[in-house]
């Protein structure tokens, strides 16, 4: 019983925690405006290489949206981060934590500047913390 306790306990530490920063040193594809495929440097390639990273705090319409509009605007998005990308001389993934689903989220930083942002202030995405999205791309 205190063995099972004890795993209850530590289990939301290590799903919450924040494992640090990396140096980007591959971009293997972008996805969409809020998620990535990257080599991280100085991880085993079991976790560094080819991970998928979803962008924290930021939405962008889906690929696969709801309605036509969604789907060019995430191509939008989804162009303009593979731009900032290919201009960047370093890219760093910042505050890398595990979110919904297990998935890898982290800040990715261009040169010393979160991408999210760029990518709020240019209207390509929109906050999100988490949870379910409020934000409807099709109008």
């Amino acid at each position: 019983m205190l063995k099972y306790l004890t795993i209850l306990l530590i289990t939301p530490g290590l799903i919450w925690a924040d494992y640090g920063s990396y140096p980007v040193t591959r971009i293997h594809s972008v996805y969409d405006g809020d998620t990535v495929r990257v080599d991280l440097a100085s991880l085993p390639p079991v976790v560094g290489e080819n991970i998928p990273i979803r962008l924290r705090g930021i939405d962008t319409p889906e690929i696969k949206g709801r309605c036509a509009q969604e789907k060019t605007l995430a191509i939008v998005a989804r162009d303009r981060l593979r731009q900032l990308l290919q201009k960047a001389t370093i890219i760093e993934a910042r505050n890398i934590t595990r979110g919904r689903y297990f998935r890898i989220v982290a800040d990715l930083i261009l040169d010393n500047i979160n991408v999210a942002d760029v990518l709020l202030a240019e209207n390509l995405a929109v906050k999100y913390s988490g949870g379910k999205k409020a934000h409807s791309w099709c109008h």
